[in-house]
Protein backbone atom coordinates (compact mmCIF):
# COMPACT_ATOMS: atom_id res chain seq x y z
CA UNK A 1 0.00 0.00 0.00
CA UNK A 2 3.13 2.39 0.86
CA UNK A 3 4.90 1.68 -2.46
CA UNK A 4 1.48 2.16 -4.09
CA UNK A 5 0.83 5.48 -2.85
CA UNK A 6 4.54 6.58 -3.31
CA UNK A 7 4.72 5.40 -6.80
CA UNK A 8 1.44 7.34 -7.62
CA UNK A 9 2.69 10.74 -6.43
CA UNK A 10 5.83 10.12 -7.46
CA UNK A 11 4.65 9.88 -11.08
CA UNK A 12 2.30 12.98 -10.37
CA UNK A 13 5.14 15.11 -9.72
CA UNK A 14 6.33 14.13 -13.00
CA UNK A 15 3.44 14.59 -15.02
CA UNK A 16 3.60 17.77 -13.27
CA UNK A 17 7.01 18.84 -14.14
CA UNK A 18 6.82 17.29 -17.21
CA UNK A 19 3.65 19.44 -18.40
CA UNK A 20 5.42 22.87 -16.73
CA UNK A 21 8.32 22.00 -19.11
CA UNK A 22 5.82 21.39 -22.29
CA UNK A 23 4.41 24.68 -21.77
CA UNK A 24 7.68 26.62 -21.25
CA UNK A 25 8.86 24.93 -24.13
CA UNK A 26 6.26 25.60 -26.93
CA UNK A 27 5.83 29.34 -25.24
CA UNK A 28 9.39 29.92 -26.16
CA UNK A 29 8.77 28.34 -29.47
CA UNK A 30 6.21 30.73 -30.53
CA UNK A 31 7.41 33.88 -28.59
CA UNK A 32 10.46 33.50 -30.79
CA UNK A 33 9.12 33.05 -33.94
CA UNK A 34 6.25 35.74 -32.79
CA UNK A 35 9.21 38.16 -32.58
CA UNK A 36 10.53 36.81 -35.61
CA UNK A 37 7.45 38.15 -37.78
CA UNK A 38 7.14 41.41 -35.78
CA UNK A 39 10.13 41.98 -37.38
CA UNK A 40 9.03 40.87 -41.01
CA UNK A 41 5.96 42.97 -40.47
CA UNK A 42 8.17 46.41 -40.41
CA UNK A 43 10.16 45.76 -42.77
CA UNK A 44 6.72 45.03 -45.11
CA UNK A 45 5.35 48.06 -43.17
CA UNK A 46 8.73 50.33 -44.43
CA UNK A 47 8.46 48.51 -47.85
CA UNK A 48 12.04 47.06 -47.37
CA UNK A 49 11.50 43.45 -47.45
CA UNK A 50 12.85 40.81 -49.71
CA UNK A 51 11.66 37.62 -51.00
CA UNK A 52 14.87 36.35 -48.52
CA UNK A 53 13.50 37.60 -45.64
CA UNK A 54 9.75 35.93 -46.66
CA UNK A 55 11.83 32.77 -46.97
CA UNK A 56 13.67 33.08 -43.78
CA UNK A 57 10.52 33.20 -41.99
CA UNK A 58 9.33 30.82 -43.65
CA UNK A 59 12.33 28.22 -43.18
CA UNK A 60 12.09 29.20 -39.19
CA UNK A 61 8.96 27.75 -39.18
CA UNK A 62 9.19 24.85 -40.78
CA UNK A 63 12.33 24.29 -38.76
CA UNK A 64 9.93 24.80 -35.18
CA UNK A 65 7.12 23.16 -36.82
CA UNK A 66 9.14 19.47 -36.37
CA UNK A 67 9.87 20.04 -33.09
CA UNK A 68 6.42 21.37 -32.19
CA UNK A 69 4.86 18.26 -33.71
CA UNK A 70 5.79 16.18 -30.87
CA UNK A 71 3.76 18.55 -28.20
CA UNK A 72 1.01 19.63 -30.66
CA UNK A 73 -1.33 17.17 -32.99
CA UNK A 74 -0.56 17.82 -36.61
CA UNK A 75 -4.34 19.33 -37.61
CA UNK A 76 -3.50 22.61 -35.17
CA UNK A 77 -0.14 23.49 -36.21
Amino acid sequence: MVKSTISMIIVAVLLLVGSFFETRFIQKEFSEFHEILEVLYEKVDEEVATQDDVYAVQKNWLDKKKWLHAFIPHNEI
